[in-house]
């Protein structure tokens, strides 16, 4: 979506856009998988050298701080290379028995509810909203496991971390992928939500986590096919999950109000893949699982929702106690 067609078709109130300026539509042409590939192959080159000129220029840089202070850099080496091995050396939990298998087969769920609520719920436990969230998967994944008879205490969960500094300029994404042991087997949704946080912010503090950086402009450009080949790397990852913050109020395209928003993620070689977006103070989750490795739809839609509802409950505020003599007929139920 180029910006001049974004900004005259969306925005935060009601009413007809004009949409009269719009670019001109580009010519139509037929493009094969092998056309683009070659493009790929033709470009890879300038954009490596150019990105090899910048590393370059850093790594001198580097290398005069070195000499400057040689205890200080071998000290740094030696952190950073534990670091790596926790970071690259495989999944922090074993993968579950119960999601291993893998098709071609896809099914859709997603939920709703206030932001408010999951706020108020990260708040009673001392985390964010997305140690909520990850929490919440958590409790469905347990009622999931427990329902069919295979109980696990943690499965490795992926998830994009913010890794943005004080310091680094405005503009641009900061983040990096952080592995963690979910702990499905933690059955109190406090708790839950405070161990997922500790994993994060170890993760986030990883010398070692922003390393693919390095590697992302080759990646960028490799053929489809061979990407595909290291496909494999994620096979021992049974969730991933994203966060992703959207308009803080209900946006309008073309006039008209967004009402739902349902994201609906890919699916890359893990069992399920979630992602939850915060909108005109709703957030919507979706929910793109194999069912493969997710075999009992109806059994899955339960549990999500009670997993939600159980850490979503932590943030109910408290009801106005009664006064009256009859206040005991109203134990137990909840409005």
């Amino acid at each position: 979506m180029s910006a001049a067609w974004s900004s005259q078709t969306s925005s935060t109130t009601p009413g007809a856009i004009s949409i009269a300026a719009l670019p001109p539509l580009p010519v139509p042409e037929d493009v094969s998988p092998t056309d683009l590939v070659r493009q790929a192959v033709r470009r890879a080159p300038i954009a490596l050298v150019g990105g090899g000129v910048r590393r370059v220029r850093r790594g001198v840089t580097q290398a005069g701080r070195a000499l400057r202070r040689p205890g200080r850099t071998v000290r740094d080496v030696r952190e950073f290379a534990a670091s790596a091995r926790r970071v690259f050396g495989g999944p922090p939990a074993p993968p579950s028995p119960l999601l291993r298998r893998r098709s071609l087969g896809r099914r859709f769920e997603w939920l709703e509810f206030p932001l408010d609520r999951i706020r108020r719920a990260a708040k009673a436990a001392g985390g964010s909203v997305n140690d909520a969230y990850i929490a919440a998967i958590c409790g469905a994944l347990r009622r999931y496991h427990e329902e069919l008879g295979v109980p696990v205490d943690a499965i490795p969960l992926a998830m994009p971390v913010n890794t943005r500094r004080d310091d680094d300029p405005a503009g641009g994404n900061r983040f990096a992928g952080a592995m963690v042991a979910a702990p499905v087997g933690e059955t109190d949704p406090a708790r839950r939500i405070a161990r997922v946080r500790e994993q994060v912010l170890t993760a986030v503090g990883e010398p070692a986590m922003n390393a693919l950086n390095v590697f992302a402009p080759v990646f960028a450009r490799v053929p489809m096919p061979l990407l595909g080949a290291l496909g494999g790397m994620v096979s021992n990852i049974d969730v991933q999950a994203s966060n992703v913050p959207g308009f803080p109020e209900a946006p309008y395209i073309a006039g008209a109000k967004i009402v739902k928003t349902l994201p609906f993620g890919p699916v890359p070689g893990v069992a399920m893949m979630l992602v939850m977006v915060s909108e005109g103070g709703m957030c919507y989750v979706g929910v793109v699982y194999d069912t493969a490795a997710v075999g009992d739809s109806d059994l899955f839609a339960r549990c999500l929702r009670e997993g939600f509802d159980e850490v979503l409950a932590l943030g109910r505020e408290p009801r106005p106690q009664a006064t009256d003599a009859r206040s005991s007929d109203l134990e137990g139920i909840t409005p």
